[in-house]
């Protein structure tokens, strides 16, 4: 049970003094490049300065983007960021990127606060810039029909005074496989976030298509739902 815990107006917990809450630690502007297997991706490295997994929150306000996967080699985590509706040779990307670790252990800080477990660890320095939930939005799983319609935009209006970021805690995805002809049609779709000045959308799209030659008759569906951890990075 934790001696000092600090929430926000509905209830979430920002604060906790026997966890060893997750700060800023490394912050950048997306970086767009073409990938020939995967499309147009962005690709962050981070070297962790403690055991637990860093987050990567990302705040992209001209596509929806979403995290695709994680590599862990180490203590360096690769991220490989999509954007699901960008098109073109050279699409104009604008975002940024944000990463909280838990840090190494220490035992002394250097702001006007600093809170500490029952061990004598430092799990809160008013020095650090934290990660603070906004919210948590869930996305149900779906199909395409039979005319390639996907599901509509969702629209979230927020508060414009605050800079939001988005932690895909797990992205949605829709692999449909058809024989058409003769040919094999292999289809993923992949949801994503984008955020604006006052809102924030999630977007579904075919991200990946390929074709091969088959002699079989038949069409599989599979899908997944969504979920997403809306933070503030105001003033970070």
């Amino acid at each position: 049970m934790a001696f000092i815990r600090v929430t926000n107006d509905d209830g979430v917990t920002l604060i906790d003094s026997e966890v060893f809450n997750l700060y800023l630690a490394q912050k950048g502007t997306l970086s767009a490049q073409w990938d020939v297997e995967v499309g147009w991706i962005a690709l962050i490295t981070y070297s962790a300065k403690s055991d637990l997994p860093p987050v990567l929150a990302v705040s992209c306000s001209t596509h929806h983007a979403s995290l695709l996967s994680v590599k862990k080699i180490n203590n360096i985590y690769t991220y490989i960021v999509i954007f699901v509706d960008a098109s073109g040779d050279n699409p104009n990307f604008s975002g940024n990127y944000f990463i909280f670790d838990a840090g190494e252990l220490t035992k002394t800080g250097t702001g006007l606060l600093i809170i500490r477990n029952k061990d004598g660890y430092v799990t809160f320095d008013s020095d650090k810039k934290y990660l603070r939930v906004h919210s948590i939005q869930n996305y149900p799983t779906y199909q395409h029909d039979e005319f390639g319609r996907l599901p509509a935009d969702v629209v979230i209006d927020t508060d414009m005074n605050k800079k939001l970021a988005v932690v895909t805690n797990k992205i949605s995805y829709c692999y449909t496989s058809r024989v058409n002809g003769g040919e094999l049609d292999l289809t993923w779709y992949y949801d994503g976030i984008k955020v604006s000045a006052d809102k924030i959308s999630r977007h579904v799209d075919m991200y990946q298509s390929l074709n091969y030659i088959s002699g079989g008759a038949n069409a599989t569906r599979n899908s997944s739902d969504s979920q997403y951890m809306i933070v503030d990075v105001t003033g970070y």
